[in-house]
C-alpha cells in the first residue's frame, strides 16, 4: 500500500520552529524577518550603485584584457547580472529586521531586539495587519521628501515603498500593539497568516484537543475513543 506523505504546515517563510521545554511541553518559535519601507528603499539603492560599479569594472577588465578571447571577454562583461540578485539579497538580509515570537499552551512572548513582552493567551489574540498610512504618514512623508535637496531626496524612500508597507500588529482585546512595519504586501500576509495559524493551532499540538488541527493525526480530544 502506497503510503501518504503530509507535508509540514509550517515549513517554510517565515521560520518556525518547534522545541520542546524542560517539563516536555511543546513551544513555537516563529522569527519573521522583514525589511521596513526606509530599509528595503537603502537596500535597493545600495544594490544600484554597487551593480553600477560592477559593471564598470567588468567592462573596464574586458577592455584591458586583449589577449583573452571573446567568448571570456563577453563572460566577465556578462558577470555583473548573477551579481546583482546577490548583491540584492545580502542587502536586505543586512537592512531587514527580526523578531521573535514564542507561542506556548499558556503565553505568547514577543521579543524585540533584547525587550520581551509576555501575554496570555487564554485572552481574545490575534494578529492583524495595519496600512502604514496611519494618521497621513505617507502625505507627510512625501511633503517632507519634496522639501529636502536633490541629495538627500535620493537618499529619502519614495511614496510607493511606504504604500507597500504594512504594520504587524497583535491584538489583545481590541487594543493593537505594533510589532513590526513590512515591506511587500506578500510577505507582510505570510508572516500574519503564520503567526495566526500557530496561534490558533499550538493546543492541537500540545496534546490538549482544542484549537485548530493541522493533520489528521492530531484531530483527537484528551479521552481516549472521541474526537474533538
Amino acid at each position: 500500500m502506497a503510503r501518504t506523505k503530509t507535508s509540514n504546515p509550517f515549513s517554510g517563510f517565515p521560520d518556525t520552529f518547534e522545541k520542546t521545554n524542560r517539563d516536555g511541553n511543546k513551544r513555537f518559535v516563529v522569527t519573521p524577518r522583514a525589511a521596513g519601507p526606509v530599509s528595503a528603499h537603502v537596500a535597493d539603492k545600495s544594490t544600484f550603485v554597487l551593480t553600477v560599479l560592477c559593471v564598470m569594472a567588468a567592462i573596464i577588465g574586458a577592455a584591458s584584457l586583449s589577449e583573452i578571447s571573446a567568448v571570456y571577454r563577453w563572460a566577465l562583461v556578462a558577470a555583473p547580472l548573477p551579481a546583482f540578485f546577490v548583491i540584492r539579497y545580502v542587502a536586505y538580509f543586512l537592512l531587514s529586521r527580526t523578531i521573535s515570537v514564542v507561542f506556548t499552551p499558556e503565553i505568547i512572548r514577543v521579543r524585540k531586539f533584547v525587550f520581551a513582552k509576555v501575554y496570555d493567551r487564554h485572552q481574545p489574540i490575534k494578529f492583524v495587519l495595519r496600512d502604514y498610512d496611519e494618521g497621513g504618514l505617507i502625505q507627510k512623508a512625501a511633503e517632507n521628501r519634496e522639501n529636502m535637496s536633490a541629495g538627500l531626496r535620493y537618499l529619502f524612500p519614495t511614496r510607493g515603498y511606504f504604500e507597500k508597507s504594512h504594520v504587524l500588529c497583535l491584538e489583545l482585546m481590541g487594543q493593537q500593539i505594533d510589532l513590526m512595519v513590512i515591506y511587500r504586501h506578500r510577505q507582510a500576509n505570510l508572516i500574519c497568516a503564520r503567526l495566526n495559524a500557530v496561534h490558533s493551532s499550538i493546543d492541537s499540538y500540545s496534546g490538549r484537543g482544542k484549537g485548530v488541527a493541522v493533520a489528521p493525526s492530531l484531530d483527537w480530544s484528551s479521552e481516549a475513543g472521541t474526537l474533538s
